[in-house]
């Protein structure tokens, strides 16, 4: 492989790195905390998961139901509630009725506790666009504000080579840090080996190969030592980063292949590989945020069997994620948020489905969350967020009742990250206050 073919691969890999400096400290201290957004794409619908009210309640006498299953088939798992997994998929490993229970009821699913669950917040959008900017961003306004891992890295540690990896959903970030595609696996093993032809040929013999490292290293040093102007001397710094320092990329490499082969029931989600690559640059200290996605929430027919079969494959894929994360020894360092654009309509349309809806609810774990399987916020019997008192968070009609917003929601997400303060958070101001519900 020629260096400008090398050059120009490493390039269109979303990967390259601004400095030797940030490679550097990608060795330094590891990071402390590991964020990782799970975007549930097309809007999710929490009355069939974590905010049920089955067909006992009726959101109206013209609409009819706001589920289609029993009051007694919902399950309690410590404080919250869990509708049946109404999925008609011929794959048991999707169509388990008890599956969405056995999720939250599994002792502390790796963690310290299970999870924490926020009903009733007011999306004040049901725009797919808008919907997806307000959770990750707090901003209804698309690509106005960073989504919260981007800021997240550019708060923390924006130097790591693949500070903010992501696999989809909303991923602006407002050029606080490099948005890094972290996809392809066989790119990554052409990266991390550029002396491999394939998995058992090579360019050259090692020890020639290193000789040549060796030379260009040398050769570049002394360019750099002669060189006065500061652009070319950042053009040889990235000719360094790009030829010299793909160490990296081989701790990634090695991380990565000890994960082993994804199996049943865990490759029936498309988002257990986004994890086992996310998991691997935790733990080679070269990323300290993630964005993944998974799709099928858009419901619109046959809802019941579509969105479960969806919210299966979603739980399924957080189970591996944590699971993996506990094998490569990184699970008490991270923080799963988990969202969606908005929620679907209490009533089922003509078809089956269900429409867009502007309330919904997050799930959080792990590492700064107090977990305990606790609910926070609450929906009346027509799917409609409650008010809440700002200081107990219980349903309240007081004057200075608050609502739960996709922006009251951000800053309590800040605030939890310990990023709320931070210069790059005072260039996107969120106004309304909330206090730390998280933690």
């Amino acid at each position: 492989m020629k260096r400008r073919e090398f050059c120009q691969l490493l390039s269109a890999s979303s990967m390259v790195l601004a400095t030797p400096m940030g490679l550097q400290q990608a060795f330094a201290a590891p990071p402390d905390r590991f964020l990782v957004m799970v975007g549930a794409d097309g809007g999710w619908d929490p009355t069939s998961l974590i905010d049920p009210k089955g067909n006992a309640v009726l959101y109206d006498a013209t609409r009819g139901v706001v589920n289609k299953f029993t009051p007694e088939e919902i399950k309690m798992a410590g404080g919250i509630k869990v509708a049946p997994n109404k999925s008609a998929s011929t794959d048991t490993d999707l169509n388990n009725v008890n599956l969405f229970y056995d999720f939250f009821n599994q002792p502390a699913m790796g963690g310290d506790g299970g999870w924490l669950v926020v009903n009733g917040i007011n999306t004040q959008t049901n725009n797919h666009d808008s919907g997806k900017s307000g959770v990750w961003s707090g901003n209804l306004n698309v690509n106005e504000f960073p989504c919260l891992a981007a800021l997240y890295a550019g708060c923390t540690m924006p130097t790591l080579p693949f500070a903010f990896s992501n696999f989809g959903y909303y991923s602006t970030t407002r050029n606080l840090v490099p948005k890094v595609a972290m996809g392809n696996t066989g790119l990554i093993d052409t990266l991390a080996n550029p002396n491999a032809i394939n998995t058992t040929t090579r360019f050259f013999e090692e020890d020639i190969f290193q000789e040549i490292e060796t030379a260009r290293k040398n050769r570049i040093s002394t360019l750099q030592s002669r060189e006065t102007l500061p652009e070319k001397k950042y053009q040889l710094s990235t000719l360094y980063t790009t030829e010299e320092n793909l160490s990296q990329m081989k701790v990634f490499k090695a991380s990565l292949d000890s994960s082993p082969a994804i199996t049943a029931p865990f490759n029936k989600s498309g988002m257990s590989s986004q994890a086992r690559i996310a998991c691997a640059a935790f733990k080679a200290g070269l990323a300290v945020s993630a964005n993944l996605s998974i799709g099928g929430f858009d419901t619109h027919g046959d809802h019941d069997n579509n969105q479960c079969t969806s919210l299966a494959r979603l739980l399924i894929g957080i189970k591996y994620l944590i699971q993996e994360a506990g094998r490569q020894g990184i699970a008490d360092r991270m923080t799963i948020i988990v969202g969606s654009d908005f929620g679907r309509t209490p009533f089922y349309n003509v078809n089956n489905g269900k429409y867009h809806w502007n309330h919904t609810s997050m799930m959080f774990w792990g590492k700064g969350i107090r977990t305990g399987n606790r609910v926070v916020g609450e929906t009346d019997h027509q799917f409609k967020s409650k008010k809440l008192d700002p200081v107990t968070l219980l349903p309240s009609t007081a004057v200075n009742a608050i609502e739960l917003t996709y922006e009251s929601m951000q800053m309590a997400m800040r605030k939890n990250l310990g990023i709320n303060t931070h210069a790059n958070s005072s260039k996107f101001v969120i106004k309304k206050q909330l206090s730390d519900i998280l933690s």
